[in-house]
C-alpha cells in the first residue's frame, strides 16, 4: 500500500484536526455531496503517503 486516504465531512473540525496531526493533506473537495438526516455537507478527501522519501519503501 502506498497511500492512505480519508474522506470526511468538511465541516467536521475534529476530524480535520486529527488528520492534520497525523500528516494528511487535503487534495479534494466535493461541495454539497453528502446528505445526513439534517443537512447537505461538503466532503473533503485527504491523503498521506506511506512511502519513505518517495522511493517506494514502506514507512
Amino acid at each position: 500500500m502506498r497511500l492512505a486516504v480519508a474522506i470526511i465531512f468538511d465541516d467536521n473540525s475534529a476530524s480535520k484536526a486529527l488528520l492534520h496531526r497525523f500528516g494528511f493533506s487535503r487534495f479534494g473537495l466535493l461541495p454539497q455531496a453528502a446528505w445526513d438526516r439534517f443537512a447537505l455537507h461538503d466532503v473533503s478527501y485527504w491523503s498521506l503517503s506511506l512511502e519513505r522519501n518517495g522511493v517506494g519503501e514502506p514507512v
